[in-house]
């Protein structure tokens, strides 16, 4: 025998309870009241509504940053260089062409970079798919899309692209940043 699990979605909930005092308010209205009782009800069930999708979105946020945040790839494939951004010992010789880490950490090339960089701009041999770029950084063992998240990562870092939209499932489309904006915040569904 099957089990029926119940989900509980406060936020239909209130909903719900926003439509029965709604009857209610249509009803009161069209005899010629002014129903204040009804009104703050319903004022304060879509305050709650509001709250519970406001915290229902937080959590999401937060189970993504876990899912394939810079976090959740350094557990995955160990420290991950972060310049400009590092934390390299002082005395570390210098990089005049951007190309290694002091540290010896996985980085991306300043060539792969700035490629990546033109595909998501949808400039060059790239115009041809315009602008923006969909990484899939819990693909699982596809080390490709790993390594092209981290690059993405780097990039955001340096605010040439932002989070365009994050989806449930942890894929990041990517925007590019007009020259010279500050990095604007993702879309969650």
């Amino acid at each position: 025998m099957q089990q029926l699990t119940v989900m509980q979605d406060p936020v239909a909930d209130a909903l719900d309870d926003m439509a029965a005092l709604g009857l209610h308010w249509t009803r009161n209205r069209e005899r010629g009241r002014m129903p204040s009782g009804i009104r703050q009800a319903m004022l304060l069930v879509a305050r709650e509504a509001l709250m519970h999708d406001d915290m229902a979105k937080r959590e999401v946020a937060r189970q993504f940053g876990e899912l394939c945040g810079p976090a959740a790839f350094e557990k995955t494939h160990g420290e991950v260089c972060r310049y400009p951004d590092c934390r390299c010992p002082f005395d570390a010789p210098p990089d005049p062409d951007k190309t290694w880490c002091a540290r010896g950490l996985a980085r991306p090339s300043v060539a792969e970079l700035a490629e990546l960089l033109a595909f998501v701009r949808g400039e060059g041999r790239w115009r041809h798919f315009g602008p923006g770029l969909t990484t899939h950084p819990q693909a699982g063992r596809d080390d490709g899309q790993k390594r092209m998240h981290a690059a993405m990562l780097i990039l955001e870092q340096r605010g040439d692209v932002r989070r365009h939209y994050v989806s449930e499932g942890g894929s990041v489309t990517w925007a590019p940043n007009a020259r010279g904006n500050a990095p604007d915040t993702a879309r969650t569904d």
